[in-house]
């Protein structure tokens, strides 16, 4: 289906040709509308006219503004190709950018256990960074070990030594998310504490649990 985005319909014309100061409390100005092909209610206000409680519109010096920004699109059901997702990607970044925010990445970390040629569990994640600094913050994305292996302590070692090692770096906070059937409590006894929950996440009606650490 072919939509059309349309903000321009109305053209204001301001019945003065003064600044309008926006701190102008208790003052009224007044304004007069005319339509081009939709209805609006427009409002005179202190410093601002406000046209169907969609758009604020400041005024300084201008004596007539029009809205015209129209286009035509279509929405479309299927997922993003891998050249779009770059540009999102990089979309995300300028907007960061243009708020003063550094453009944010990360830097995976982690440990594996072995018995002699055997992998037998994990530890890892991924330090985030503002720019080029550490933020501070560490998402542990995987802590595995094998069945037959766990109750030996080898899971507790994983994170102490990717803890160890993160901390290092400079970075202060670990969070994760894990099974509320399962991990919690694991990670309750290293120390980290539940700070969010995804109720009925699990086909058993157990919950998702975020759990986080101040190292």
């Amino acid at each position: 289906m072919l939509r059309t985005a349309n903000k321009n319909s109305i053209k204001l014309v301001l019945s003065h040709q003064y600044f309008i100061p926006a701190a102008s409390a208790g003052k009224s100005y007044a304004a007069s509308a005319m339509r081009d092909s939709a209805s609006a209610d427009v409002l005179s206000a202190s410093g601002f006219v406000l046209v169907q409680n969609h758009y604020v519109l400041y005024y300084t010096y201008f004596q007539f503004a029009t809205l015209e920004n129209q286009m035509e699109y279509q929405i479309i059901d299927r997922d993003v190709t891998p050249k779009e997702l770059e540009q999102i990607k990089r979309g995300f970044d300028q907007n960061s950018l243009d708020h003063g925010v550094e453009v944010q990445s990360s830097d995976r970390f982690g440990f594996v256990a072995m018995e002699q040629d055997l992998f037998i569990g994990c530890s890892s994640g991924l330090a985030y960074k503002n720019g080029k600094a550490y933020s501070g913050w560490f998402y542990l994305t995987d802590l595995f070990v094998h069945k037959e292996y766990r109750g030996f302590g080898i899971g507790s070692s994983l994170l102490r030594k990717l803890e160890t090692k993160i901390k290092d770096l400079g970075v202060e906070n670990i969070w994760t998310w894990t099974a509320g059937y399962e991990a919690p409590q694991f990670y309750i006894k290293q120390g980290y504490h539940i700070f969010a929950e995804l109720e009925q996440w699990y086909s058993d009606g157990n919950s998702r649990v975020a759990l986080r650490k101040r190292l």
